[in-house]
């Protein structure tokens, strides 16, 4: 049986196709999201663009360019957080970034998993692998 006729039946397994919102990339996503907070707190948001012209082309290394596509999803995730539920939203607040978590009638860990999971939808609903 080849690939193609696998995964027209909906096999997965030993494929190439990305899962969007799978947990380990939902957990490094919201890693990123957590070193650009806390890089933009110290360095004041746009402190670290510096304004110049280039005669035609790119004048960024890959690495840079990585670090560009790094910091834009992080404001996608951003704005993914911002949108959860307000329990949800500030169980990855104090996950990742340390906050005070004052939901009484909300656990923890139970709130996070919630919020993970509606992030990975919203990840793949954007195309963010």
């Amino acid at each position: 049986m080849g690939v193609v006729m696998r995964l027209k039946q909906g096999a997965t397994e030993g494929s190439l196709s990305a899962q969007f919102g799978a947990p380990e990339r939902v957990e490094w996503h919201l890693q990123n999201w957590r070193d650009w907070k806390r890089t933009a707190r110290k360095q004041g948001a746009w402190g670290y663009v510096a304004v110049g012209l280039s005669s035609g082309g790119s004048s960024m290394d890959f690495d840079e360019m990585v670090e560009e596509s790094d910091r834009r999803v992080a404001g996608i995730v951003d704005t993914l957080i911002n949108d959860l539920v307000p329990s949800q939203a500030a169980a990855i607040h104090h996950g990742y970034l340390a906050a005070v978590f004052r939901f009484p009638r909300a656990a923890f860990e139970e709130c996070l998993a919630d919020a993970k999971r509606e992030l990975g939808k919203g990840l793949g609903k954007r195309g963010v692998y």
